[in-house]
């Protein structure tokens, strides 16, 4: 059963992961850093903090490099597909159209067949996967 609070589904995660690969954690930063330059300077400034701790304990810069990208991808997933569910809620309020303009991938991917957060897609109603 879902929290009556969950905003995000299985889908949207997977399709938050498939757009942030497609254009890359550098350009997803930046397009975070348009929206939320605060919180964007916070993700950009603590994950290098963490593989500066792995860069300071030896190493190798191909590692370091590597879990840096795979922290920014997790973070920049779990933002993304958590703002998708918050247009989801207010999409049909004065706020949804507000988050439409300042993000326009919001109102682009909901054209797409998506289920609205707490109304289970097909298949599984207890997680929202078909």
């Amino acid at each position: 059963m879902k929290p009556d609070g969950m905003l995000t589904t299985h889908k949207m995660i997977a399709r938050a992961k498939k757009r942030l690969t497609k254009q890359g954690s550098t350009a997803s930063l930046g397009d975070l850093t348009t929206l939320e330059p605060v919180l964007a300077e916070y993700i950009d400034n603590t994950s290098t903090q963490i593989v500066g701790k792995l860069a300071l304990a030896g190493a190798p810069t191909e590692l370091v490099q590597a879990v840096h990208e795979d922290v920014l991808k997790v973070v920049l997933t779990a933002i993304a597909a958590l703002s998708r569910g918050h247009y989801k809620l207010w999409r049909e309020t004065a706020l949804g159209k507000l988050l439409a303009i300042s993000d326009p991938s919001l109102a682009n991917a909901s054209s797409q067949s998506c289920p609205m957060p707490n109304q289970p897609a097909s298949g599984d109603p207890e997680h929202g996967t078909p």
